[in-house]
């Protein structure tokens, strides 16, 4: 409707299209690899909570609460520097769709102005520039709506490849080649049972029971 009822000048908001998309994939291919570092400082930082709750004995022990709390607290600054500096690159999604639009408004009234004086009316007039005015708001509000998703999508992307990994991976745990599915008396024998919680570790949990 734009380019009916403006013509050329609806070639002001297709001319933006490249720029927004330019824009958007930069901002995308600077912030995904860091939110990718980000997770896996994720990772580090867990695993440091994680032995620190285990072996708290041992640091009370040993009196290494300071050094513990030290660590902690340089890997999750380190984390937050991280994430400060991805939603900082993703924050120039606002301004960039800003200027698009009050560009697109600026160049539109500049040469609808002058249209309609050089002609009269005719053609195009009053009526049609306030319509290629809505009709623009409309456009680049839209695509601002989608950039705010698309700036979602990015941020979760990583999110959402770790659920898929978690979804994925199969169970080490296999059945033997003719299980045995159904009990009738619900009793149940142990018969030479070995297990342990890792394929790596050096002793079983249980041996030979």
């Amino acid at each position: 409707m734009a380019f009916v009822l403006g013509g050329p000048l609806a070639v002001v908001y297709l001319a933006l299209v490249p720029f927004l998309g330019f824009a958007l994939f930069s901002i995308s291919r600077k912030v995904m690899p860091i939110f990718r570092g980000a997770f896996r400082k994720y990772d580090k930082l867990n695993e440091s909570v994680q032995e620190n709750i285990e072996g708290i004995r041992v640091v009370k022990s040993f009196v290494r609460e300071d050094f513990e709390t030290d660590k902690f607290k340089r890997a999750s600054g380190d984390l937050a520097t991280d994430f400060t500096r991805a939603e900082k690159i993703l924050a120039l999604n606002n301004p960039i769709m800003q200027i698009a639009i009050n560009t697109s408004m600026v160049l539109v009234c500049f040469f609808s102005s002058k249209i309609i004086i050089s002609n009269g009316g005719v053609g195009f007039n009053v009526g049609n520039f306030s319509s290629l005015l809505t009709y623009g708001i409309q456009i680049l509000s839209n695509c601002m709506m989608l950039s705010m998703v698309f700036v979602t999508l990015t941020m979760s992307l990583e999110s959402a490849r770790r659920i898929v990994a978690v979804l994925d991976e199969e169970s080490t745990i296999q059945n033997p080649g003719s299980p045995i599915k159904e009990v009738k008396d619900g009793s149940i024998d142990f018969n030479h049972v070995t297990f342990k919680y890792s394929e790596s570790a050096e002793k079983s949990a249980l041996s030979d029971i």
